[in-house]
């Protein structure tokens, strides 16, 4: 498929019998488009090839959100698996002080962490790219003040075992001799594989939750020069993959969801000071590796689940009955080889409720970031919106306002690192 006549300005490609071939093309704004089409019987083999034709290829698209066109703005090194943004108003040199995102990408192949930064006030990444030494195989990049001197640290784990402070020099770079914490559980062995940060015993200070191969790992924050008092251990009664945190039966107490892709949920509900009680099953479905906690039907209801599957669906959602408790999982669309789910109310029409951002790798273009949205009750519409065919797998999104015009913007991470900024133009406050 092309976007002009001359059938040299690809879009997408798809292969299939005759007649029957499904292309996914890229996010299209609203409006009137032509699109030309040549056919092969051969893929690629061009002495048997059909004209270039716009027949059956002309229609409106009308559709709920208001985005940009992909823009692959940067390509980091080292293939990093995640990313953390962080304020790096002091970058600015127009002396405003406005919210600019910077990325921080550890990568999990070398010993480095790149730290990409705006150009100014712009809001958009640019190069170059500024590096410092890391520890190898790092992931799981989480930025705040950390020591109590109100500079941004980067904190990180590595596959060593240790959670590393970095800490913020105030000019928008890091300290290349971190701080280290032991991030093992039971054993030497038993290292890290996620890390979240919140104020679980309510001092006003950055906690840190470690999920381990078995175990999960409480830092309580101190917010001075040690950073972190003693590390205490809680069993979860399952091997974590990932971790999901947020206050979940609306008692002003942060609990600790673990994910465990070969047991399903648990819920480890805070009890206010900084430790965890006995973990309570949310699902035993297997497969889920990632989530997050949303309130699907805007109600104040009570946070729900929406993850990813490892078959029968795009995602899954799993609802809050309001005091704490969830019921049965549904799965939501077709599954693709889902990566990662996000979920932020995107829609033209803003209505509180949050729609889901599905990264995809089983398709036939490798990959592709599709949007569902929500009704405003909770349900979702059962095909979605496909808004970027990569020819290459996604390793991660995000969803953050980076062009600051309090709409939330895509951000997409492939296996080799290219970065994809899909911005969202509707403009609201709320």
């Amino acid at each position: 498929i092309y976007s002009d006549a001359g059938c040299t300005a690809l879009l997408a490609t798809g292969v299939g019998a005759a007649g029957t071939v499904q292309v996914t093309l890229p996010y299209q704004p609203d409006g009137a488009h032509s699109y030309y089409a040549q056919g092969y019987d051969v893929p690629g083999d061009a002495s048997n090839v059909s004209a270039c034709s716009a027949a059956l290829l002309s229609y409106t698209v009308t559709s709920n959100l208001d985005l940009t066109q992909p823009t692959n703005v940067i390509t980091l090194a080292n293939n990093p698996n995640s990313i953390a943004f962080a304020n790096l108003d002091d970058r600015t040199t127009d002396g405003s002080d406005k919210f600019i995102y910077g990325m921080i990408a550890p990568s999990p192949t070398s010993s480095s962490i790149n730290l990409v930064w705006p150009s100014g006030s712009d809001p958009q990444w640019v190069t170059p790219i500024e590096s410092i030494p890391g520890r190898g195989h790092e992931t799981a990049p989480y930025y705040n003040a950390i020591d109590g001197d109100t500079k941004i640290d980067l904190v990180t784990l590595d596959t060593t075992g240790h959670m590393a402070v970095y800490k913020g020099t105030g000019s928008g770079s890091f300290s290349v001799n971190p701080v280290l914490f032991d991030a093992t559980g039971v054993d030497a062995n038993d290292t890290p594989v996620d890390m979240k940060f919140t104020d679980l015993n309510g001092d006003g200070h950055n906690d840190a939750v470690i999920a381990t191969k078995s175990r999960v790992l409480v830092y309580l924050g101190t917010h001075d020069s040690a950073m972190f008092g003693s590390k205490t251990v809680f069993d979860p009664g399952m091997a974590p993959t990932s971790l999901i945190l947020a206050d979940f039966d609306d008692d002003t107490k942060w609990d600790v969801a673990v994910i465990s892709s070969a047991s399903g949920i648990v819920l480890m509900k805070g009890d206010g000071s900084g430790a965890l009680l006995a973990p309570s099953t949310v699902t035993n479905t297997t497969g889920i590796t990632q989530g997050v906690a949303t309130d699907l039907a805007h109600d104040g209801g009570g946070l729900d689940f929406v993850v990813n599957l490892s078959s029968g669906g795009a995602f899954g959602t799993i609802a809050n009955n309001g005091v704490g408790g969830f019921g049965a999982l549904t799965a939501h669309g077709t599954y693709r080889g889902p990566v990662m789910v996000q979920a932020s109310d995107m829609d033209s029409m803003p209505d509180g409720a949050p729609e889901v951002v599905v990264a995809n790798v089983d398709h036939p273009e490798l990959g592709v970031v599709t949007v569902y949205f929500n009704d405003g009750l909770g349900n979702f519409n059962s095909l979605g919106e496909d808004l970027l065919p990569l020819d290459e797998a996604p390793v991660a999104v995000y969803l953050l306002d980076e062009d600051l015009n309090f709409g939330m913007d895509i951000v997409i991470l492939t296996a080799s690192g290219k970065v994809y900024v899909i911005l969202n133009t509707q403009f609201f406050i709320g």
